[in-house]
């Protein structure tokens, strides 16, 4: 009697404080929801964050030119830029050498064929920068630097004859280099050294900071 008695107590005592397998489900079930909708709020966070930062980089470049970025961050020990400026630029010259060899096009500004300022345009553009759609007037955007300071994401521009600007280029050499840029001309999207190059040497007028 004695034993029975026992074994009811512990009975009892089981099922009343073990959970029951269909609460373990629950309780999984419910972990799993709540694990997943922090997850997708933690990247949906990331995502915004990242397109607040492009957004607001893209509208300072707008309203100030260039050097307003103020230095508000660290010098690159790379660089003369601000570190945010010199990130920038780096995004630039990677978009600008994706389109390598890509064929001239009078009035082209894709990756179907380009001419010198409709490439510059796309190529700022990708990178969350606005600049206008002619050379003519990109050669009013941004700070007028000399021509021995233009390093990297500087813009170049050219004229045929005298003053009126025919051609942009954007430089992909630091200051202290030889003056490259990278730019789309009559044999499509390439590099060209200034120096090299007694026809763009000549042709050269001044350079802008678009960043």
């Amino acid at each position: 009697m004695k034993q029975s008695l026992l074994f009811l107590f512990f009975f009892t005592l089981f099922f009343a404080f073990a959970p029951s397998s269909s609460l373990q489900a629950q309780s999984k079930e419910k972990y799993k929801k709540h694990y997943k909708k922090k997850h997708r709020k933690g990247k949906k966070k990331k995502h915004l964050k990242r397109k607040r930062k492009k957004q607001e980089l893209s509208r300072k470049v707008k309203k100030t030119g260039t050097s307003s970025l103020k230095a508000e961050t660290t010098r690159s020990p790379s660089s003369k830029l601000p570190t945010n400026k010199a990130f920038a630029a780096n995004e630039i010259i990677i978009e600008a050498k994706r389109h390598l060899g890509t064929k001239y096009r009078y009035g082209g500004e894709s990756p179907k064929g380009f001419d010198c300022s409709g490439y510059t345009q796309y190529v700022f553009k990708k990178t969350g920068i606005d600049i206008s759609r002619t050379s003519k007037t990109q050669a009013r955007e941004g700070q007028r630097i000399k021509i021995n300071e233009a390093q990297k994401g500087d813009l170049l521009f050219f004229a045929k004859n005298g003053k009126t600007i025919s051609h942009v280029g954007i430089v992909i050499s630091d200051k202290n280099e030889s003056l490259k840029m990278i730019h789309s001309s009559s044999s499509g999207v390439n590099i060209t050294s200034i120096k090299s190059s007694r026809y763009w040497k000549n042709k050269l007028r001044f350079a802008r900071r678009i960043l």
